[in-house]
């Protein structure tokens, strides 16, 4: 959990693998509460921020209306309908930071009870779905023309299911399997192009949020959301072996993994804090990682002086040529080491 200004962590858990993150969820959900009591002395003012694989009815029951502001989405599979039906409604909303964005607000009883709900328009979400149908399709066709013949019905429909089986793609394709008594199998495929017209008019590219922070604004309710980027980037970046390195882990108990990520945290807390000092005085705007890639050019040489007396020889340190940008930033972040 991180903070959604700053991004500094708040909270963390390790949890077993395997796991369902709506289960991961609902346990996690009590430590973040006490940290957050730790943290605010107002946790009314606190709000939640999560996806669809934690927003399961029971968890949503689970939350305390009295400190559990939320702002979630829903998986868009199981309200189509409602998707459909704010394709007609949606208007053009303008966010704090200057982007626009389509989106329709309005109520509905959203897993067993009444919510404020906004449907939101992602032109990248379209693009991506759209992309994924198509090379969909064309993988689909290609395994179908490598088919060959069938011996049996039943093992052409099980072969067909499988090759039709993938998202998207299993609502668009149609197949029947003749059976005849000497000639092959005959098979029949086509697609669908009432689901496809349906799929890239009024499902793809939707995304329903739903809140109980009714007092936000629209625009407040999509931002809020959409500041969950920040998280995924802190988990890539912590996963990711050339920065913090959660990933690969050498350890096989429970102690030391605890440890380990313990101080993959820290390493992100400490991290984040000279970004935020480096963005403070405009020595540096980057990413994370351009900031350690920048840092690791800073070298020190230890250099050997032949004096050419008897004893040990001359050793001093020096730092290596560096750009003046370089430099600044080092200083700023007190880099260098002390050469006394």
């Amino acid at each position: 959990m991180v903070d959604q200004v700053t991004q500094l962590p708040l909270a963390h858990a390790l949890y077993p693998g395997a796991r369902s993150d709506m289960r991961s969820f609902a346990e996690f959900l009590k430590p973040v509460r006490e940290r957050l009591r730790q943290l605010s002395t107002q946790p009314q003012q606190l709000t939640l921020v999560f996806d669809a694989g934690a927003s399961s009815k029971q968890n949503l029951d689970g939350l305390d209306p009295e400190q559990d502001r939320y702002v979630t989405t829903m998986r868009p599979s199981n309200y189509q309908v409602l998707l459909a039906a704010a394709v007609d409604h949606l208007e053009e909303v303008k966010l704090a930071t200057g982007a626009v964005v389509k989106a329709w607000r309005t109520r509905q009883l959203i897993a067993g009870k009444e919510r404020e709900a906004v449907v939101v328009f992602s032109p990248q979400l379209y693009e991506g779905q759209l992309r994924g149908l198509h090379q969909g399709l064309d993988r689909c066709w290609r395994e179908l023309e490598q088919m060959g013949r069938q011996t049996s019905v039943p093992a052409a429909k099980q072969r067909l299911a499988r090759i039709c089986g993938r998202q998207y793609v299993r609502s668009v394709m149609r197949y029947e399997v003749d059976p005849a008594e000497q000639e092959p199998i005959a098979v029949r495929l086509w697609c669908d192009w009432e689901e496809y017209r349906r799929l890239t008019t009024q499902y793809f590219g939707l995304r329903l949020l739903i809140t109980d922070r009714s007092e936000w604004s629209t625009a407040q309710i999509i931002s809020a959301y959409r500041g969950l980027f920040h998280v995924e980037a802190v988990f890539r970046n912590l996963k990711d072996p050339g920065m913090l390195a959660t990933h690969p882990q050498f350890h096989w108990t429970d102690q030391k993994l605890h440890v380990h990520t313990f101080m993959c945290v820290t390493a992100y807390l400490l991290l984040r804090l000279l970004s935020w000092r480096a963005r403070k005085a405009n020595a540096f705007n980057g990413s994370l990682r351009n900031l350690l890639s920048e840092l690791s050019q800073i070298r020190l040489s230890r250099l050997l002086d032949d004096t050419g007396r008897a004893g040990r020889p001359r050793v001093r340190r020096q730092l290596e040529e560096m750009s003046d940008g370089l430099r600044n930033l080092g200083q700023l972040l007190k880099a260098f080491p002390s050469l006394d």
